[in-house]
């Protein structure tokens, strides 16, 4: 018996030899995988877009803010830009003789998102400096009032306003071009896949060879089949060794059958 597993498995080794070599070159082979070639270098080039885009936003959505003690912080987090805005405001009502930018947080999130004009001061949407600007000619700080503090104040005080509005818009800009990076990264993938698949089997055998090594295959894993079902005591010493043979040649199978799929 164990002559005949040594036969049977030299004739399984042999059985899907295709499954390693292909045909050779053939005019509808190299066109399909030129066109897969070029394919894959045109999302290479919109992955890249999306990717420097990507980049970009990040970076711009990162705002330095002068703290009170001159040292530069970095907000990336709506919430914590939305806490920190409303903790200044509160300190900077104690500093403003007119108006409450506790209250007047709001509206000032309507002009820095529509824009503003008053014919003195222009706001254009999402510019914190021109917001700053209206702010130093609307509000009127208190007397006796410590004039760096107030100014170091009111300028924090305006940037995470823009903080407030611009951040979610660039969070929500970040989700969705992460998911274009995952969906374009496995169209890339699949393409390389697919190159690998052809120029594995291109130029190192034929067609007709591939087939014949899968019908092999197939009578030769029935035949291991049959034995096992219809003569296990006659087997039982190699079973477990004749179940791999198969199990392996089964995977095999089914990636040469892959494989001529694609050369249709």
């Amino acid at each position: 018996m164990k002559k005949n597993l040594g036969i049977l498995a030299l004739a399984f080794t042999f059985a899907l030899v295709g499954n390693q070599t292909s045909f050779a070159k053939e005019s509808n082979l190299d066109k399909g995988l030129n066109k897969l070639k070029q394919e894959l270098s045109e999302k290479e080039k919109e992955y890249k877009i999306i990717k420097d885009h990507y980049d970009e936003n990040i970076k711009i959505s990162k705002y330095y803010v002068n703290t009170l003690n001159q040292k530069k912080r970095i907000t990336t987090n709506p919430e914590t830009a939305r806490k920190k805005l409303f903790d200044t405001s509160l300190i900077l009502d104690e500093y403003v003789e007119n108006g409450t930018p506790s209250i007047d947080q709001g509206i000032l999130k309507v002009y820095l998102t529509n824009g503003f004009n008053n014919g003195k001061v222009k706001i254009d949407p999402m510019d914190a400096d021109g917001l700053l600007a209206y702010l130093k000619t609307y509000y009127v700080p208190k007397s006796g009032i410590n004039q760096k503090v107030y100014d170091n104040l009111l300028k924090e005080y305006a940037y995470l306003i823009s903080d407030s509005v611009v951040l979610p818009k660039f969070d929500d800009l970040k989700k969705d071009l992460d998911q274009q990076l995952y969906e374009k990264k496995a169209e890339i993938d699949s393409i390389k896949k697919d190159i690998l698949d052809i120029e594995a089997i291109k130029n190192k055998g034929q067609k007709p060879m591939l087939e014949k090594a899968v019908a092999n295959a197939e009578k030769t894993i029935n035949a291991a089949e049959y034995l096992k079902k219809n003569y296990p005591s006659t087997i039982k010493n190699v079973r477990s060794d004749l179940d791999k043979l198969i199990e392996i040649q089964k995977a095999n199978l089914t990636k040469a059958k892959a494989l001529l799929a694609r050369m249709k």
